[in-house]
């Protein structure tokens, strides 16, 4: 019963959003998990994890600068273009049985870019000025993470669950224009992040060491996959 009321909750609380496809998915799963299937966790027992996540933000930045081309002094469009490289997510985590079936745990995960991008101004003196912008992005997040285990086997652990937490950047950007304000979005302050981890999974090789990977909605990652160990 409780199970079913968790997932109603979630899907209540992204019944704004148009994918019909993700809401469809929790439905199915929320019908699933109120099986009476067994859980996999034991009370006190904690897992550590150590995962590569994937997201969309390195697109994002991109996108930023294919949407503000670059003009001569004149008006006229000119080739400009961007480079944005950067790495997947950096995960650690950690997670504590509190029964069969639900658990507590946090994460901490890093995520950078760097790049370079064509930018055209006119400074103080009224001369245009053609630069190129470095830069360097970082995104760090701390997240709590309840959970809810579900699926038959020893060495299987099924599970979905929330994630709440905060969202913080460090920014390098060299730019002489001081209204260069393109990356601003993701360069300054931070944000408070809600996350669904729609379908996660854990397969151990033997009674401490596994396999996982995690499927999820929401800042940090939406796809992560990596090792895990168990303290039993």
């Amino acid at each position: 019963m409780f199970t079913s009321y968790f997932f109603i909750a979630c899907v209540k609380i992204y019944c704004n959003m148009k994918n019909k496809l993700i809401l469809s998915l929790l439905i199915a799963c929320g019908v699933l998990f109120s099986t009476n299937a067994q859980a996999q966790g034991d009370q006190g027992e904690q897992v550590f994890t150590l995962d590569a996540g994937f997201s969309v933000t390195g697109g994002l930045i991109k996108a930023v600068f294919d949407d503000n081309p670059t003009f001569d002094s004149t008006g006229t469009l000119v080739p400009g273009g961007s480079s944005v490289s950067g790495g997947p997510a950096i995960v650690l985590g950690w997670d504590m049985g509190l029964s069969e079936r639900w658990s507590i745990g946090a994460i901490v995960t890093t995520q950078g870019w760097s790049g370079d991008a064509a930018n055209s101004f006119i400074n103080s003196d009224g001369n245009w000025v053609d630069e190129t912008v470095n830069f360097k992005l970082r995104r760090n997040n701390v997240s709590i993470c309840p959970k809810i285990h579900y699926g038959n086997g020893d060495n299987v652990d099924l599970y979905s669950g929330l994630r709440v937490g905060y969202v913080f950047w460090n920014s390098s950007i060299e730019s002489n224009d001081p209204a260069y304000n393109l990356l601003e979005d993701f360069a300054s302050g931070g944000r408070v992040n809600f996350g669904l981890t729609l379908f996660g999974g854990r397969f151990y090789v033997n009674d401490n060491l596994g396999l996982n990977f995690e499927l999820n909605m929401g800042a940090p990652f939406l796809f992560g996959a990596g090792l895990n160990w168990k303290l039993t």
